[in-house]
């Protein structure tokens, strides 16, 4: 039976749900102000104030620089080796993207086409002018014009809801964390707003005004059965999972969320409009 987007985030709640990840992202700084504040009011504190700060200032600065270096948008875009094509699908794929971005008003994002049989997309970056939109070959392949059109319209619409945004202070924020468990890929989930991917692909059937499109993009990626890129490192995925167009096994929460849909049900929904 098909699930809804019911019950959903109330409107009046969306913006405090979105800064979550931000501060979870700030807990670092937190850790470094707290060493800061030790360290100055070290006469107040009869034993180990000074000691005590530094080991809080230390931490913060690690913890703060590993979460940087691991989670950053940026780095995580360049993580997948791209390649360069310059065939038939290359030209149809920018000839898309060149034309939704200029009506929807938004920076062209740079793409990176990584060479992997799995089938999806990401979008990553801080904002618009800094995103990094990412495909597979395996995507290309296996998709039409039509189909193409729809999973490039679904990114754009992540973009321009701030989504991306959110996933960025979220990857940040479980950095470190994803160099030693995999329930990183599950905190990042549950940082980010649950119908995020289900409100994207409404989000995108606006923008192409064709809901077959996706429909039949997420149809034909289900088929092939095949979503997470080979060339990703554990710490990438387990950062990375929530995000993808179709998400991947680690981020899937172990029991039913309202709002999450798998993509059956994604499917399904597009199927009604």
């Amino acid at each position: 039976m098909l699930r809804t987007l019911e019950p959903i985030t109330p409107a009046f709640l969306v913006p405090k749900f979105r800064r979550r990840a931000r501060y979870a992202a700030a807990i670092p700084s937190f850790v470094f102000i707290v060493g800061i504040a030790l360290i100055a009011g070290h006469t107040l504190i009869p034993v180990g104030g000074v000691a005590i700060g530094l080991l809080f200032l230390v931490i913060g600065i690690a913890w703060n620089l590993l979460n940087l270096r691991l989670g950053s948008p940026i780095r995580l875009a360049h993580v997948l080796d791209s390649v360069d094509l310059q065939d038939a699908s290359f030209k149809q794929l920018m000839n898309i993207l060149e034309g939704l971005c200029v009506v929807n008003g938004i920076a062209l994002p740079q793409v990176r086409i990584v060479n992997d049989k799995a089938a999806n997309a990401i979008v990553l970056g801080w904002n618009e002018r800094s995103s990094t939109l990412v495909l597979t070959t395996g995507l290309l392949d296996v998709c039409d014009r039509i189909e193409l059109e729809g999973v490039i319209a679904h990114e754009i619409a992540s973009i321009k809801r701030g989504d991306m945004r959110n996933a960025a202070f979220a990857t940040v924020a479980c950095g470190a964390l994803s160099l030693f468990t995999s329930f990183a890929a599950k905190l990042v989930d549950s940082l980010l707003r649950p119908e995020r991917m289900t409100e994207a692909d409404m989000g995108g059937v606006s923008i192409t005004r064709y809901p077959p499109g996706l429909l039949y993009a997420l149809r034909t990626i289900d088929e092939v059965g095949l979503v997470r890129p080979t060339q990703l490192t554990r710490s990438a995925t387990r950062l990375t999972a929530a995000s993808w167009l179709i998400n991947l096994e680690e981020a899937m929460p172990r029991r039913s969320i309202a709002g999450h849909l798998t993509i059956d049900e994604r499917i399904g929904l597009l199927a009604e409009l």
